[in-house]
């Protein structure tokens, strides 16, 4: 209940004149009323010292003409699911020596009439994305080394995060390498500092969206997998996993972290050694609960 009168009582504070505070600023590029929509997301992103990305973020959402929900609903036809966005975090850690951090404009994934739109920025240590469908959306961050997300706690959060981080991972691999695009997205004409930079899905993108919803196929995979410290909530790390993590990572690990070794996806036998069995997902399950 604090939670929700602490949101409530800073989306109010978005329609005075003064614009909205940021921590170590006052934004004041948009009407009061586009403030008061963006206000509950924006909140959990707050820092003591605002990020110059964040900023840029608002301004660009604003020069594009982007909304927001209103907290509680969601613009996503899909229900949110942790799985996929553990499986776009996994992506992204496995990924991450090919990681080139992107520090120009904001960029913007204008996705399809039903499929999700992302506006990306970032500064040293943290992404930040405004991310929606149909010009409707809501506000998510993540950090930029473990790829541990964060926003306002209401039904489409975790979507939005799965969304921002696989943008994050093409803009930071593919369309960093190829800034004209990739076969599934292209840059187009133009672009500002204002608005960022902006890719459309090619025919390739649909082909392959409607593919997998018809099960002709499946998503793309990662093709390894890096080693990493994972927190399990209330669950206890057995022996055997513990036993594989370098020392000088074992001797800072809380009681409920484990380790998960490196692996590579090329084959069904690498394939299956990411999958795990019905009874692993059992005991997962069971910790998580």
């Amino acid at each position: 209940m604090t939670d929700r009168l602490l949101v409530v009582a800073y989306a109010m504070s978005g329609l005075s004149k003064t614009g909205l505070d940021l921590g170590s600023r006052r934004w004041v590029g948009a009407t009061a009323g586009w403030r008061h929509q963006a206000a509950p997301w924006l909140l959990p992103l707050l820092d003591k010292e605002t990020s110059p990305a964040l900023v840029h973020l608002l301004d660009a959402a604003r020069a594009r003409g982007l909304k927001f929900a209103s907290p509680g609903t969601t613009p996503f036809i899909h229900e949110d699911c942790r799985d996929v966005t553990e499986y776009m975090r996994n992506v992204a850690v496995g990924q991450a020596s090919a990681l080139t951090k992107w520090t120009d404009w904001p960029t913007w994934f204008g996705g399809d009439q039903s499929g999700a739109q992302v506006l990306l920025t970032q500064d040293d240590d943290y992404a930040y994305a405004w991310v929606g469908r149909g010009g409707r959306g809501q506000l998510v961050a993540f950090d930029t080394t473990d790829f541990i997300g964060w926003g306002l706690d209401e039904p489409g959060m975790t979507q939005a995060l799965a969304y921002a981080l696989g943008w994050y991972v093409d803009v930071s691999i593919s369309l960093r390498a190829s800034p004209g695009g990739s076969p599934t997205v292209r840059r187009a004409a133009g672009g500002s500092k204002a608005q960022g930079i902006t890719y459309k899905p090619t025919p390739a993108y649909g082909t392959q969206r409607a593919g997998v919803a018809l099960g002709h196929h499946s998503p793309p995979k990662p093709h390894m997998r890096a080693a990493h410290v994972r927190n399990l909530g209330y669950g206890t790390p057995s022996e055997e996993a513990l036993s594989h993590a370098p020392a000088k990572f074992r001797s800072q690990m809380g009681p409920h972290e484990t380790w998960i070794r490196s692996a590579s996806v090329g084959g069904a036998a690498a394939q299956a050694e990411l999958e795990p069995t019905s009874a692993s997902t059992q005991r997962w399950r069971t910790r998580s609960d």
